[in-house]
């Protein structure tokens, strides 16, 4: 069944394929825990699609065009960004979500799926409920998948993609083996180049959008967010994404 999930997931697209076991959910916020959505919840497959490098590396884009006036170029490079890097992909994780899901559910085991991320329509809850944040960690469950380790960043790092990879989850009541957490760390040690890009293209640089935490161990796996995180600054889109870009890990801007 553990080979058929991944079958499934990869054939209509996933890059990786993860399963993590509920308990290692402990600790989730109430409300938002693998039970909360399925009662009798035994795991959550995790996976991702991997960005395209020219999509994220898109200052790279119309340089020198002949048909994209130089003062729009920045403003054509975020829409190819925003289509192909983000709005393709999640539409894509989305599909995925629910193929897996309706899967175990034709097994008769209750399952649930969710949106990769919230769309323009749901933007007035983020003004309204204080605090809000997704229904569900995609992020917790591909560190707890084995997909990867959180950086500096507080984004997903996986060995072959770094952060450039989008996620989303699927929890069932069937008893499936998990993964191991991975055991070879990736956020390099004193790098500070996520936290830099960010900075950089804060509109007004006294925000501290990314704070380390206190007494961190870098010899460990992040399990959970090293950083704290001014999530109202960060959902601005301010950086665009530059912390994603700025990541050596799975980086292929050198090679």
């Amino acid at each position: 069944m553990k080979d058929e999930i991944e079958r499934i997931a990869l054939m209509e697209g996933a890059s990786k394929v993860g399963i993590a076991s509920v308990e290692s959910f402990a600790g989730a916020p109430n409300g938002h825990a693998p039970a909360d959505f399925i009662p009798d919840a035994k795991s959550v497959i995790s996976f991702g699609i991997g960005l395209l490098d020219a999509a994220v590396e898109r200052d790279r884009l119309f340089l020198n065009s002949q048909m994209v006036p130089e003062e729009l170029r920045t403003t054509v490079q975020e829409y190819l960004y925003e289509t192909v890097a983000y709005r393709m992909v999640n539409s894509r994780l989305d599909q995925i979500g629910l193929s897996i899901a309706l899967f175990f559910e034709k097994q008769g085991y209750p399952s649930m799926c969710f949106p990769a991320t919230y769309d323009e329509q749901y933007e007035p809850l983020m003004s309204k409920i204080p605090n809000f944040q997704a229904p569900f960690s995609h992020r917790h469950a591909a560190v707890r998948a084995g997909l990867g380790e959180f950086g500096l960043s507080n984004l997903v790092l996986t060995p072959e993609y770094g952060p450039r990879i989008r996620l989303n989850s699927v929890i069932t009541s069937m008893q499936l083996e998990p993964g191991p957490i991975i055991r070879e760390k990736l956020c390099i040690r004193g790098c500070t180049l996520c936290m830099e890009a960010c900075a950089s293209c804060a509109y007004n640089s006294s925000i501290n959008i990314l704070t380390p935490k206190e007494n961190l161990n870098w010899n460990e796996i992040w399990l959970d967010p090293p950083s704290i995180t001014d999530k109202h600054v960060c959902n601005s889109g301010r950086c665009a994404g530059g912390c994603v870009r700025a990541c050596p890990v799975g980086s292929k801007r050198n090679t």
